[in-house]
C-alpha cells in the first residue's frame, strides 16, 4: 500500500511540504485515449508556463501544483494568460484547518471545479501562512470542467503531456534535498516510491545521458515550487519509465472540455 504520512522522516520534508493527510485519491480515473507515439522531446516551458513560484515555509506544494496545472491548460487550450490565487486554495480548500498543514491536489481541483474558478493572485495574493477564507474576493477566473487521475503508465502520461499539457504528480521528496542539477536516477534506497510526500508539475520530457557515466535514457522535466534559485532554475529532471520516487503513482490533472473540433495541442520540442 502507498504510505501517506502526516510527517516525513526528516526535518527537511516536514518543513517543506506534507500533502499526506488521508488516503486517496478521490477523483475520476482518466478514460484511456488513443494516442500516436509520443515525440522524443516535449517542453512546455517554451510556451505555456507561468514563472516558477516559491511556497516558502507553508506546506502548500499541492496548491501551487494545482494552480500551475490550471494556468498552463488555459494558456495552451484557450490562449489565456492568467495568474491565479494559490492563497485561496490554502485558505479555503479545507474548512476545518489551514492548507499550510498540507493537502491533496485533487481536493484543490475539486474546490476549483465546485467554485467555478479561482480569484486572481493580484486580488488574493500569497502570504505564506494560513488565513481566514475569503472565497468571494474578486471575480472567479478559469473555470475547469473536472479533473482526472491518469493511469500509472508513463508512456501514456508522456502522450497526455505532449497533447494536452502539464500534469501534477505526487513523489517522494527525499531525493530533492541535495539536488542541484542533472537527471535523478532510480537507484535502490534513494527514495521509496510508495512514500509520497510532495507534489510537483510534470511539464515535459526528453532523452539524454549522464556525462562520463553509463546511464542513458528518457527523463521527465518537472517544475518544483521552491523558487528559481533551486535546482535548474526551479526545475529538475528525473529518470522516466521506472516510476522513480513514485512519480507515476498519482498523476492528476484539471480537465477542460475540447473546443469544437480543436486538434490536440502541439508541445514545443
Amino acid at each position: 500500500n502507498v504510505v501517506f504520512s502526516p510527517y516525513a522522516e526528516s526535518e527537511f520534508a516536514k518543513n517543506i511540504c506534507t500533502p499526506a493527510l488521508r488516503p486517496g485519491p478521490f477523483g475520476p480515473t482518466e478514460p484511456r485515449r488513443s494516442f500516436t507515439t509520443a515525440p522524443r522531446f516535449c517542453d512546455w516551458r517554451k510556451k505555456a508556463l507561468s514563472p516558477v513560484k516559491n511556497q516558502g515555509e507553508c506546506c502548500s506544494c499541492w496548491a501551487f501544483a494545482a494552480v500551475s496545472n490550471i494556468e498552463a491548460l488555459w494558456k495552451i487550450h484557450r490562449n489565456v494568460n492568467c495568474s491565479l490565487s494559490v492563497q485561496e486554495l490554502v485558505d479555503c480548500t479545507y474548512p476545518s484547518r489551514g492548507g499550510c498543514e498540507g493537502g491533496y491536489v485533487w481536493d484543490a481541483l475539486h474546490y476549483v471545479f465546485n467554485k467555478s474558478g479561482l480569484s486572481s493572485s493580484r486580488l488574493y495574493p500569497y502570504v505564506e501562512k494560513d488565513q481566514r477564507c475569503q472565497k468571494h474576493k474578486g471575480r472567479k477566473l478559469t473555470k475547469i470542467d473536472g479533473y482526472s487521475v491518469l493511469p500509472r503508465d508513463e508512456r501514456y502520461i508522456a502522450n497526455f503531456v505532449a497533447t494536452q499539457g502539464p500534469v501534477t504528480a505526487l513523489m517522494n521528496i527525499k531525493i530533492l534535498k541535495h539536488y542541484k542539477t542533472g537527471i535523478i536516477q532510480r537507484s535502490e534506497g534513494s527514495c521509496d516510491p510508495n512514500w509520497l510526500d510532495h507534489v510537483v508539475l510534470i511539464v515535459g520530457f526528453g532523452e539524454g545521458k549522464i556525462r562520463r557515466g553509463t546511464w542513458s535514457g528518457s527523463y521527465w522535466i518537472i517544475q518544483n515550487s521552491w523558487g528559481k534559485k533551486w535546482g535548474e532554475q526551479g526545475y529538475f529532471r528525473m529518470e522516466r519509465d521506472s516510476n522513480t520516487c513514485g512519480i507515476a503513482q498519482y498523476v492528476t490533472t484539471a480537465i477542460l472540455k475540447d473546443l469544437g473540433g480543436k486538434k490536440p495541442a502541439v508541445c514545443p520540442r
